[in-house]
């Protein structure tokens, strides 16, 4: 079980960390690279890796830094 949620944690941080690759240098006009931001998002969330709000906190941050 603890093996289990460190490969949780871990899917969940590298999910969030693409996600924001993404926004920072993806084409998100391209219907693809959208929709896999949005499961990237989805996916950091799915076991309450990212809290919502916090996330949302860092990704206007960096957004603002573009």
């Amino acid at each position: 079980s603890l093996g289990r949620n460190e490969s949780v944690h871990r899917q969940g941080s590298l999910a969030f960390s693409l996600f924001g690759c993404l926004l920072a240098h993806g084409e998100l006009h391209n219907n693809k690279l959208n929709q896999l931001s949005v499961n990237l998002w989805n996916l950091s969330h799915k076991h309450s890796y990212c809290d919502t709000r916090t996330s949302v906190s860092k990704t206007r941050r960096d957004i603002h830094y573009l």
